[in-house]
């Protein structure tokens, strides 16, 4: 069982460096000649503009409230 699992490992190292020099191999792409230079700004956070305060509203008077009429004990 051993044997089995070091035969693994080693067939998994020669398959990883054998894809790391297939990718280190391929040529990197020509740079372009006609290519703009592109330039960054830095633009200002747009923000909303701030909103108007609610007018207070006037307070209004309050009535009295009504007198409680007596409350008159039950006949006996």
């Amino acid at each position: 069982m051993a044997r089995i699992r070091h035969i693994a490992w080693i067939a998994s190292g020669a398959l990883h460096l054998t894809a790391a020099a297939a990718v280190l191999t391929v040529p990197a792409p020509p740079p372009v000649e006609d290519a703009m230079p592109v330039m960054l700004l830095e633009m200002p956070i747009p923000t909303a503009p701030e909103p108007e305060p609610e007018p207070v509203p006037e307070p209004q008077p309050v009535a009295a409230p009504a007198p409680t009429p007596p409350v008159e004990a039950p006949p006996e």
